[in-house]
């Protein structure tokens, strides 16, 4: 398959394995489901974006990358991106969620997991145990599970490019998330907006609006501009 495939049957010039990694950008030996091939071709096929680790070692680090990276990728239902208020609100419940950490590997500490970090979790990773997890706090099975099959191997459920890719999968794909997502779009005020991604999508249990709002505000203003009036951007 990988040769058929990805070297288009050319065997004289790669190793294969070290190439399919130079491609995939993760190592071969971490597919640990047995279905190579099919892994490989989601990558192929865009479905799977994964990409060198940046350098994310602080919160603001992380905070720019999903910027940069929700900013390039997550487009309304006609193919054009987002408004800059629309992708702050989306951030100001990212940053409560994650405590304002923007750590993938972030688990709900009112269930025993203390701090930001909780890379411990991913071994004890369970779409059925009610804990949140990650840049949305998932948290419902469905959703969860969801996130375990969109990742390669479990390890992955606690990577950053995933759970970015899974949000865009969700939003744009998932024909439920997918009607709430444009609807999301049609609001013009940047609190409406903060509450109602708060309220219908992510479907927080403890909502802190007036923190979701005030990250969401904050955020606008680092990478867009004033957002006194909190209005759409014309």
């Amino acid at each position: 398959y990988v040769f058929e495939n990805v070297f288009k049957g050319d065997k004289s010039k790669y190793d294969p394995v070290k190439r399919a990694e130079e491609i995939c950008g993760f190592q071969t030996s971490r597919i640990s489901n047995g279905n190579m091939a099919e892994q490989f071709n989601r990558v192929l096929n865009g479905e799977i974006r994964i990409e060198s680790k940046p350098s994310l070692n602080t919160a603001e680090d992380r905070e720019a990358y999903i910027w940069n990276f929700l900013k390039q990728n997550l487009t309304d239902k006609n193919g054009k991106p987002i408004s800059d208020m629309h992708l702050a609100a989306i951030m100001g419940n990212m940053y409560v969620e994650t405590g304002g950490s923007f750590d993938p590997a972030n688990a709900e500490d009112d269930k025993g997991w203390a701090g930001s970090h909780n890379i411990g979790y991913i071994s004890e990773y369970d779409s059925r145990d009610d804990i949140g997890w990650g840049l949305l706090q998932w948290t419902y099975s469905s959703r969860k599970e969801g996130l375990l099959e969109f990742a390669i191997d479990k390890e992955n459920v606690g990577d950053m490019n995933v759970q970015l890719n899974y949000i865009l999968y969700e939003l744009k794909e998932d024909p439920y998330l997918n009607k709430l997502y444009n609807s999301f779009l049609s609001t013009n005020d940047i609190n409406n907006a903060t509450n109602y991604f708060c309220d219908e999508i992510e479907r927080a249990g403890v909502e802190h609006y007036d923190r979701r709002q005030a990250a969401a505000k904050e955020i606008y203003q680092r990478y867009a501009g004033d957002v006194s009036n909190g209005k759409k951007k014309k």
